[in-house]
């Protein structure tokens, strides 16, 4: 029975090394949080700026209400997290499965258009 346990744990860690990065997919568009607003209908909107990266009021998700993949409690994390690169001036990434880091404002980042689905806040 030990054995089988030893084999089951090393088929399990090589699927986990198999699995792509899941930032990998994507295209990444980083800049400088400029501005983190939350309308009165729980959405969540970013304004990022850098190099051939203008996001003006993005959507990106909902606090009350799941969105897509986007659940609730992760929507209110990455308020916390965009309002810390905000203050901070860290570069933050928002990774979109098409390759569009600027679209017209008060885009519908969540949707199937644009396709939000990870954040990162990086030191540079």
């Amino acid at each position: 029975m030990k054995r089988f346990g030893s084999i089951l744990s090393l088929l399990f860690l090589c699927v986990i090394l198999m699995l792509p990065d899941v930032a990998s997919a994507g295209f990444a568009c980083k800049g400088d949080v400029t501005a983190v607003d939350i309308d009165g209908e729980g959405w969540v909107h970013v304004s990022l700026e850098g190099a051939g990266v203008n996001i003006s009021n993005g959507r990106i998700c909902r606090v009350n209400v799941d969105i897509g993949n986007i659940k609730k409690e992760s929507c209110r994390a990455m308020v916390s997290v965009l309002t810390t690169a905000l203050l901070s001036q860290k570069p933050t990434e928002l990774f979109l499965n098409v390759n569009q880091c600027s679209p017209p404002a008060w885009s519908h980042l969540d949707s199937s258009s644009y396709g939000f689905y990870f954040l990162r806040m990086s030191r540079n």
